[in-house]
């Protein structure tokens, strides 16, 4: 039995349009695009388009956010997971737009580090958020000492309706 196939032959100014028509070829769920084949003419072409697949940067107006990584054996139950996120300004309100439920925090604009890794049942998590509009507002007043505004910052993001 022959299964049915559709081929595509893609020509791109560069390697950056080539990924970009390649990615507008796949499904969306990453579950369906494992089904795909897609051929390349090297190992190491293969292997940069796959890092192409696996990282994503999303940038708008107010936000800046990259992330990239892995989850294997999703079908396992209980997959394996290598993600890194990060952004230097991410706009809550951008958001808020999505998930109602952000909007008391919308004018906040955090810029994090986020490493998830691990199976899903014991993942180790690291976080490291710093909210710019409070550490901006603090340094001034902290004399423009780096190390004082992060130490009050850091007392201020512990109290209970941060």
């Amino acid at each position: 039995m022959i299964t049915p196939r559709t081929t595509r032959l893609l020509r791109a100014a560069d390697l950056r349009a080539f990924h970009r028509a390649i990615l507008s070829c796949l499904p969306g769920d990453p579950i369906a695009a494992r089904g795909c084949a897609v051929i390349v003419p090297t190992r190491t072409a293969g292997e940069e388009l796959r890092r192409t697949i696996e990282n994503l940067s999303l940038r708008t107006e107010e936000t800046s956010l990259r992330a990239g990584g892995s989850v294997r054996g999703l079908d396992s139950g209980n997959p394996v997971i290598n993600i890194k996120a990060s952004s230097d300004k991410f706009s809550i309100g951008e958001l808020a737009n999505v998930l109602p439920a952000l909007r008391p925090y919308e004018n906040l604009q955090p810029a994090f580090e986020i490493n998830a890794r691990g199976p899903a049942d014991r993942l180790d998590v690291q976080v490291n958020a710093r909210e710019k509009q409070v550490l901006n507002a603090l340094f001034p007043l902290m004399s423009r000492d780096r190390q004082a505004t992060q130490a009050i910052f850091e007392i201020i993001k512990n109290q209970p309706n941060y």
